[in-house]
């Protein structure tokens, strides 16, 4: 298959973008599902899958162009069929493979049947009691214990953990200090609860909180760096532009200004065009977080 780099300049610290020079997201999600067994009210992975006939494609068509990492998301993304073909494919590529799971369906021999080929798990815990994940529609009533017991796996068989967890108002007033550092993850991000116009926005509005609110939750976590656990932190200003997303079908999407832009191009045909058909900020990637050590 012709790869085409276009006239592409690929480099993690390059920030300014010309027409002539642009630069391709060294880590990239591609969400692989839109089925679900948790129905978490804040969610906003729907609209942004599209067919998947070559999604196999997408990891060698990444790597020769310059990304380094890989996520897969969901929906769930142990509900998708080929997702271990995925992570096989990213790793023979040289991609860092990582997996954002609410980690339901994980279990000790699926974790095991990944291990060769997973670099990070990214499991979402947001509370440390039962019943306020269960209002926000994290599972039915033994998230926490479940979580629990995949990070032992996780951390057992050398997979790096991370966790995430968004922050609303059911969960705003808790210290969860003591429960990440139970988990023993490298990373915790903690994301503003985020609406999207058309997807999650009039559902949540009794779920969102300010800036400053926001903040405070974050300033309360920020001694765990000192432990080994770094802690970042994403506004909901902090998250839009600053993500490259891919869907099933070759196009190149992103949150802007709260809404969801496609590119009209696939990476099928001109990774390039695609990219400049939407409005990825590098220096913002940068600014929160994430680049670090995969």
């Amino acid at each position: 298959m012709k790869k085409n780099n276009s006239s592409l300049k690929f480099s993690q610290g390059q920030h300014r973008f010309s027409d002539k020079d642009k630069t391709v997201p060294i880590s990239v999600n591609l969400p692989v599902t839109d089925k679900c067994n948790y129905r978490c009210r804040f969610c906003f992975a729907k609209d942004c899958f599209g067919d998947d006939t070559r999604i196999l494609e997408i990891p060698s068509i990444l790597a020769d162009a310059g990304t380094k990492k890989i996520s897969f998301e969901g929906g769930e993304p142990f509900l998708y069929p080929k997702l271990n073909d995925l992570l096989k494919i990213s790793k023979k590529n040289g991609l860092v493979t990582s997996v954002i799971s609410n980690g339901s369906l994980i279990t000790k021999d699926i974790i095991s049947e990944t291990a060769n080929h997973l670099d990070w798990l990214t499991l979402s815990i947001d509370s440390t009691h039962e019943e306020i994940e269960y209002q926000l529609g994290r599972g039915f009533g033994n998230h926490v214990d479940h979580i629990k017991k995949v990070a032992e796996w996780a951390n057992k068989l050398d997979i790096k953990l991370k966790l995430n967890t968004v922050v609303t108002k059911l969960n705003l007033d808790e210290d969860l200090s003591k429960l990440y550092s139970s988990l023993r993850p490298k990373r915790v991000k903690l994301f503003q609860v985020l609406p999207i116009y058309g997807l999650n926005a009039a559902e949540i509005q009794d779920l969102l909180i300010t800036r400053s609110k926001f903040e405070d939750f974050v300033a309360r976590h920020l001694h765990l760096n000192k432990k080994d656990i770094t802690v970042i932190s994403e506004t909901n200003q902090d998250m839009m532009g600053s993500y490259i997303m891919i869907l099933r079908d070759g196009r190149l999407f992103n949150n802007h200004n709260r809404r969801y832009q496609y590119s009209k191009h696939t990476i099928f045909e001109d990774i390039g065009k695609a990219l400049e058909e939407v409005e990825w900020d590098a220096r913002k990637f940068e600014e929160r977080g994430g680049l670090y050590e995969w």
